[in-house]
């Protein structure tokens, strides 16, 4: 078990050290640039709402990116091919399947990731 965690962190290392640079980039933004106090209500709002936007912002351009590569590789065209060779329940759940796919995949490394950090 512990071969398959090192080699999972080995993978996410870069994305654990970015996690870290935003945490640094919203203390210096919060506290020096706007000078506001870490023990203050503000400086915990302000320092929470620069971080989670950067953090947003990456995982937004990951999903779009990743999404769109995906997509790439399943044309509407052999998605339609694909899902006319089947009839009934099973044409409903493979529709559902292809496009719930991705999100849980994205989801799931999404909810690993931070429980790395």
């Amino acid at each position: 078990m512990t071969l398959i965690s090192d080699i999972f962190k080995l993978i996410f290392w870069p994305f654990i050290q970015v996690d870290r640079l935003m945490i640094k980039i919203a203390d210096l933004l919060t506290y020096n640039v706007f000078g506001i106090t870490p023990e203050s209500h503000l400086g915990g709002s302000v320092h929470f709402f620069i971080y989670d936007s950067m953090k947003i912002i990456i995982l937004l351009s990951f999903m779009i990116f990743t999404i769109s590569l995906i997509r790439s590789f399943f044309p509407p065209e052999r998605v339609k091919l694909l899902l006319n060779k089947t009839n009934g329940l099973f044409k409903h759940l493979l529709a559902a399947s292809l496009g719930v796919f991705i999100t849980i995949l994205l989801l799931l490394h999404s909810a690993h990731f931070h429980r790395l950090c």
